[in-house]
C-alpha cells in the first residue's frame, strides 16, 4: 500500500514541523567515470560526493518555534538537526543548513514560506518503526 503523504514528518532539531505543507527529499551522489580498457567498451561508473537536499514549503507563522529554529539557522550559518520520515518512521537524518528561505505572499492565499536545505556531513537511513 502507498505511504500516506499526509502522515509523513519533519523533524527539526527534535521536534515535528507541523506548518509543513510539501517535503521533498532529494539524495544524490556525484558520478565517477571509472570505465577502463578492462570493460570491454562499456562505461563504468561509480558514486562520488554524495549529498541530500529538501525543499519543504510550509504555512508561513511568525510565532511557529520550527521555522524560527530554521531562520535563525540561515541567519547564524549553523547547521541544524533534521529528520525527513514516513508514516512507518523510515526515513533520513543528519545535519543540514539552510540555503535558501523565500516568502510566498499570494492575494488570496495562506503565506508560505519555500525552505531549502542541503546537508552537510553524513546522512543516516532510519529504519521503519525505529
Amino acid at each position: 500500500m502507498a505511504t500516506k503523504g499526509y502522515k509523513a514528518v519533519l523533524n527539526v532539531g527534535g521536534t515535528e514541523l507541523d506548518q509543513a505543507q510539501s517535503v521533498s527529499p532529494s539524495l544524490e551522489a556525484d558520478e565517477q567515470d571509472t570505465t577502463a580498457r578492462k570493460d570491454d567498451g562499456w562505461r563504468n561508473r561509480q558514486h562520488g560526493i554524495k549529498n541530500m537536499t529538501c525543499d519543504v514549503t510550509a504555512l508561513w507563522v511568525p510565532s511557529d518555534t520550527q521555522l524560527a529554529a530554521l531562520e535563525d539557522a540561515y541567519f547564524n550559518d549553523t547547521a541544524i538537526a533534521c529528520e525527513v520520515l514516513d508514516e512507518d518512521g523510515y526515513g533520513w537524518t543528519g545535519d543540514f543548513r539552510v540555503f535558501s528561505m523565500s516568502r510566498g505572499e499570494d492575494l488570496g492565499d495562506a503565506c508560505t514560506v519555500d525552505i531549502g536545505l542541503q546537508s552537510v556531513g553524513k546522512i543516516l537511513q532510519v529504519p521503519a518503526g525505529s
